[in-house]
């Protein structure tokens, strides 16, 4: 399941198949959020010491000869530590919990080294000029810089009391060891230090490590009774899927049968909308009058506590078509063709049941695995259909412009309501020119712009863009995408026989389905 069951609007991308649950200790969605959390928190924490560590350097600049080794080899170590763990974590925005340790492990340990090297380089310069205040401030500065990190480091930082605790106390223990070697610099500075003020913050550093693991405790409690109180009647969320502009699609899990599933939930910004509710229930009322196998099951819905509109759905292994041009490039004629004669299979089902479905595009078409069948196709989102099931007691669309603009037929743009099963029919021929060429029909910056050219501008021809193309299969295309829907086939069983006559029909099989998906899989 990936981001292709969701909303109108786009969302992220996710993992190419869609892994099993594991029985972990903590929900499976725990730990995905908390590892990215982690990892977002590590790069504003490596932003951080990399300003810290330049404005030491900058400052240790006028540091006298005989402290310029110290901070010409330790300051300058830790600023690359940082500043390579800060590129790493943004290059590759996929990691694991272990992984993101090794990388928190990196920022400790350059902070650390910063905090060894920049009161080594400090103190011994002030004490040498005979400024006792600023060895002190110095010192009292260190120890509260440091009480402030492991503070910080507590709250900011996704964690366990016990981990927290094991991290933390050999940090309070830098400046301890940091005054103990300073002494041994040179006579001015045992001096300056062997006064008891100079110990005075010395207690901070572990009085904020017992506030960083109470604070770590209460924020990894809360975040554990925030996803085991995201539960709706029997099910249980695990991951977000997908957020699109209506509602936010979750992986989850019915209790009872342990089987997964697909839960759409109203967002909240959207939840006191009357009529975004409306259109919540239309989808699935639309959706669960159709049986067909190539139409998304519907198995479930309801409301939460605080009224939030959800309802379940079949969860999918695979692609859905736009991802699948974007990750692999056009797809071969054949498999086309395949593709397309299904989504006409399940068209015609809801085409037969009075319902246009309005927003046909490669995003709402999933290809996977189901029932052992590969490059099954499976259609999406009934969030815009068109019918009498649609209609009762709605009318928030009436006048307004609905669907996605590079799929959206010309009367679906100029006429709004006045539409039939053909405005379908011209977006599912949009759908194949996509397919097989990479680009949609029309496109441009401005979506206006690209509804005015469905009306107004003619069209490339699929065998210029695309010259491997059959013509046969090109012609079909480009009369499913003729201005004027008379000029279009009449319904798609009609589409559907002309696709099945091409001579590249046949060129696909269930055979080289299974085999394509094999060898995806072992490069994802």
């Amino acid at each position: 399941m990936n981001r292709s069951q969701h909303e109108t609007t786009g969302a992220s991308t996710e993992r190419f198949i869609a892994p099993e649950l594991h029985r972990d200790a903590a929900p499976r969605g725990l730990i995905d959020h908390t590892a990215e959390l982690l990892r977002v928190r590590l790069l504003s924490l490596a932003l951080f010491l990399l300003c810290v560590l330049g404005v030491a350097l900058i400052l240790s600049i006028n540091l006298g000869a005989a402290h310029l080794w110290i901070h010409r080899v330790g300051a300058p170590l830790a600023f690359v530590v940082v500043l390579s763990t800060w590129l790493v974590l943004r290059a590759w925005p996929q990691w694991s919990a272990r992984g993101l340790h090794k990388c928190e492990f990196a920022l400790l340990g350059a902070a650390a080294i910063a905090g060894l090297v920049v009161p080594m380089c400090l103190v011994p310069h002030a004490a040498d000029a005979g400024d006792r205040f600023r060895v002190l401030a110095i010192v009292h500065t260190n120890f509260a810089a440091w009480s402030v990190l492991i503070l910080t480091y507590g709250v900011f930082i996704p964690n366990t009391a016990k981990r927290a605790a094991l991290v933390l106390i050999p940090l309070a223990c830098i400046p301890l060891f940091v005054n103990l070697l300073l002494r041994n610099q040179s006579e001015s500075v045992a001096t300056t230090l062997a006064n008891p003020e100079s110990w005075l913050t010395a207690p901070l550093p572990f009085i904020a490590v017992g506030a960083a693991v109470f604070a770590a405790t209460t924020v990894s409690q809360l975040r554990h009774d925030v996803f085991a109180a995201r539960q709706f009647g029997q099910y249980k969320l695990r991951r977000k899927i997908a957020s699109g502009g209506m509602g936010d699609v979750y992986e989850a899990e019915h209790l009872l049968l342990k089987r997964r599933c697909a839960l759409k939930m109203i967002r909240t910004d959207r939840q006191a909308s009357p009529a975004a509710i409306c259109q919540f229930e239309r989808e699935v009322k639309a959706a669960a009058e159709l049986t067909h196998w190539n139409t998304i099951d519907i198995f479930d819905y309801g409301f939460t506590e605080d009224g939030r509109f959800y309802y379940v759905m079949a969860f999918l292994n695979g692609l859905n078509l736009e991802d699948l041009v974007t990750q692999f490039g056009p797809i071969e004629p054949g498999r086309v063709i395949h593709f397309l004669c299904q989504a006409c299979d399940a068209l015609d089902e809801a085409h037969g049941n009075g319902l246009i479905h309005r927003d046909l595009k490669p995003a709402n078409l999933f290809a996977g695995q189901r029932g052992g069948v590969w490059d099954h196709l499976t259609l999406l989102d009934f969030g815009l259909v068109k019918g009498e099931i649609a209609a009762t007691g709605d009318s928030s669309d009436q006048g307004s412009v609905v669907g996605t603009p590079l799929y959206m037929a010309p009367e679906q743009i100029t006429e709004g309501e006045n539409i039939d099963a053909r405005a379908d029919i011209y977006a599912l021929g949009a759908v194949g020119y996509f397919l097989l060429s990479g680009k949609p029909p029309f496109e441009s910056d401005n979506p206006v712009r690209t509804m005015m050219a469905h009306v107004r501008e003619e069209l490339h021809s699929l065998r210029e863009i695309a010259p491997d193309v059959p013509s046969d299969l090109a012609a079909i295309l480009e009369r499913c995408l003729q201005k004027d829907a008379l000029d279009r086939f009449h319904d798609v069983a009609e589409l559907r026989s002309a696709l099945s006559r091409c001579k590249s029909a046949s060129d696909w099989n269930s055979r080289l389905a299974k085999e394509w998906w094999r060898q995806a899989r072992s490069k994802s």
